[in-house]
């Protein structure tokens, strides 16, 4: 193997992905655990789809969005099954 070979194979190696920036990994490890749900609920939507992969931070604040309109979902059904229970009791 060359020292050219060797060289760029070595520098491949090292070379964060090029599909996420190099802030990505800094990131996520700083993440709070619902954060990780978040981000694989927006994933999740985002590749089902076929939008265009966001940035990290589109990302983020895709998953903050989706996020936010499942508890409002969540606390719609809790209103309604509360006041079903109310009316018919």
């Amino acid at each position: 193997m060359t020292q050219a070979m060797t060289s760029a194979l070595t520098s491949a190696l090292t070379r964060p992905p090029q599909h996420f920036p190099v802030s990505f990994a800094a990131q996520t490890c700083t993440l709070a655990l619902h954060m990780y749900f978040l981000l694989f609920l927006a994933r999740a939507f985002i590749n089902t789809f076929g939008i265009t992969q966001p940035s990290a931070q589109g990302e983020q604040r895709a998953a903050y969005f989706i996020g936010t309109l499942l508890f409002l979902i969540v606390l719609g059904m809790v209103a309604a099954l509360a006041g079903f229970i109310f009316v018919h009791r």
